[in-house]
């Protein structure tokens, strides 16, 4: 999943991959990959984005989240390079819990 977070409360968000999660069995990779922006500071949880209407999460905010969808995080990778002035871009391999 890539840029759908910010457009998703909170329930939804872990709704969605609860969703996705029940399927990682059935499927070879068993993984879930989401890409997403994060605050730039660790202090800041979230940041509401009223221009574009979506919700800018902070990386601990999102490892919350994924773990009340019964997930863990696995890997988390900064996008490199990223240009400057803009909010970082990470994505969380999220695997079931208890098999990372």
């Amino acid at each position: 999943m890539q840029f759908a977070a910010g457009y998703l409360t909170d329930p939804d968000l872990v709704g969605l991959l609860r969703r996705c999660a029940s399927v990682l069995d059935e499927h070879p990779t068993r993984c879930i990959i989401l890409k997403e922006s994060v605050t730039s500071s660790p202090e800041q949880a979230f940041y509401l984005d009223r221009e574009d209407n979506n919700v800018i999460r902070g990386r601990e905010y999102f490892r919350a989240l994924i773990g009340l969808a019964g997930l863990d995080v696995a890997l988390e990778v900064d996008q490199k390079p990223w240009p400057a002035g803009l909010y970082p871009l990470v994505a969380f391999l999220c695997v079931p819990k208890g098999t990372a």
